[in-house]
């Protein structure tokens, strides 16, 4: 919805404020009116109408930058910020707002896996559990690990699983698996994300290493599916 406050004795324009294409749209000419677009003295249908659909291309193409982009093209030329506008919308990258929301996911999918060890290879793992690769893989398609398939066709497995103390899998984790279904990302960001923010840090990996299955699939019931 367009906003409009009253203009300052000292910049004489008022402030206009963005918020849903739509309803931008549809106050169109309340717009018009307020802003006081003049066309050479009359409202002249056609040029009102190619200043809507600019708009309307203009409101769509801005919501594909992020706000670094955003800062960039506000100081290009007109003409320069025009190309650049077309150029983004004849692109195929993923500037759409879903696109943006994956891309924003897996960027703090990634920033939770540094902060609890990072990850590591099959190998590793064979090696830490003084077991073979092949053993590995199968303990993670009986669901007894988390494991995210890589391009090349690696497994990369979240480290945080392994207890180094004892030189196995943490407490509960097996049990856990074998109770809920997710993806591995989901899964990832269920253990990592403390449960009760606004009462402590605990996340549900730590209720999983004092071996409180129970709790875990209490919470798994919120977030993730329950096998059958």
């Amino acid at each position: 919805m367009i906003e409009h406050t009253e203009p300052d004795m000292d910049v004489g324009a008022p402030v206009v404020r963005v918020g849903r294409q739509d309803e931008i749209v549809e106050d169109f000419t309340t717009f018009i009116r307020q802003h006081r677009i003049i066309f050479e003295g009359t409202e002249k249908k056609a040029r009102m109408n190619l200043l809507k659909r600019s708009l309307e291309v203009l409101f769509k193409e801005i919501d594909r930058f992020d706000e670094s982009e955003l800062d960039a093209l506000s100081s290009r030329t007109d003409s320069r910020l025009i190309v650049e506008l077309a150029q983004a919308s004849l692109s195929d990258r993923p500037t759409d707002r879903e696109g943006r929301m994956l891309i924003r996911g897996a960027e703090r999918l990634k920033k939770l896996l540094e902060r609890s060890g990072g990850t590591v290879s099959s190998k590793w793992v064979a090696d830490f559990l003084q077991t073979s690769e092949a053993a590995v893989r199968k303990r993670v398609q009986r669901n007894g690990l988390i494991a995210r398939r890589l391009p090349s066709g690696d497994l990369s497995l979240p480290r945080f699983q392994f207890d180094e103390r004892t030189g196995g899998v943490v407490p509960g984790l097996s049990k856990f698996m074998k109770e809920v279904s997710g993806t591995p990302e989901e899964m990832i960001q269920f253990l990592l994300v403390p449960h009760n923010p606004a009462v402590s840090r605990e996340t549900p990996l730590d209720l999983l290493k004092q071996d409180n299955v129970a709790k875990v699939v209490e919470l798994a019931e919120l977030h993730l599916q329950q096998r059958p």
